[in-house]
């Protein structure tokens, strides 16, 4: 079975990792070991997975391979955040998928797709966004505040007009 998950993971453009329910790697493509330094990546078989890769979600740490394992049931999460030991830090698409032997899961297969460039792209956009509404409730305010004064400009120039309407009465009186 193993040999037909390698043959298949040779074919995935994301990184691809194979582990057993005891959360030892079997198989991973190449992929995967380009995630890690050479000294690290020609030892990665038999390793725990734990030992390799750190996931959060949120902030939180989470265990999609656990959670498919028990579930029987494939997982997705976007959004989540690889730390690779001695390696990078990237913004993961992760699905863990349960692989069954008579009903019962012997090992989990684990696709991560980097999304880093894409998830920084968002990020600069959402903080574009936030510069944009700052720079557009500051020229609300001070539009705001130039009415105020035009009014209060208004209001004294109808005051002075009529008291000068009110002295020339009284000269012409």
């Amino acid at each position: 079975m193993v040999e037909a998950i390698a043959a298949i993971s040779r074919t995935f453009l994301d990184a691809a990792v194979l582990v057993d329910e005891n959360r030892r790697v079997l198989h991973f493509n190449h992929q995967f070991f380009a995630l890690f330094p050479k000294s690290l990546a020609r030892r990665l078989e038999g390793q725990l997975i734990d030992d390799l890769l750190c996931l959060e979600l949120g902030g939180d740490g989470f265990d999609p391979i656990s959670e498919a394992l028990v579930s029987g049931s494939p997982r997705r999460y976007d959004e989540a955040k690889g730390l690779f030991t001695d390696g990078p830090t990237l913004s993961l698409i992760v699905s863990a998928t349960p692989l069954l032997n008579d009903s019962k899961p012997w090992a989990c297969l684990v696709l991560l797709r980097d999304v880093t460039d894409l998830a920084d792209v968002q990020s600069k956009y959402r903080q574009l966004q936030a510069v944009e509404a700052q720079a557009r409730a500051r020229l609300e305010s001070k539009i705001l505040e130039q009415g105020k004064l035009i009014v209060e400009r208004g209001e004294e120039l109808r005051r002075m007009q009529e008291e000068l309407t009110a002295y020339r009465k009284k000269l012409f009186i």
